[in-house]
């Protein structure tokens, strides 16, 4: 993908970023294994995610007509729970690192 007019360039390597990080930060959920780094990895996403559709959509929190930001906001809450509290007994975290 090439950048346009509509999408500087900065914008285009974001993506990229993302494309490859976020599989990968959801894998490393999916098995459990440094959650915490990957849900500290989401909360940053999330709250970018949320700054941009405030900030350069306008979006209101919960809309019926157009896309609000309340869903990136539970993401955000369950990845800050992710962090504080663990990945659980069933993961590779508790597996190696305890």
């Amino acid at each position: 993908m090439s950048s346009s007019e509509q999408m500087p360039p900065k914008m285009l390597y974001l993506m990229r970023l993302f494309s490859i990080a976020e599989p990968i930060g959801a894998l490393a959920m999916a098995v459990g294994f440094l959650t915490q780094w990957a849900a500290l990895g989401f909360i940053i996403i999330m709250l970018g995610a949320i700054n941009f559709k405030i900030n350069k959509w306008k979006s209101p929190f919960s809309a019926q007509d157009k896309t609000g930001w309340e869903f990136d906001f539970i993401i955000l809450a369950a990845n800050t729970a992710i962090l504080l509290l663990g990945a659980g007994a069933l993961s590779l975290d508790k597996l190696f690192f305890k």
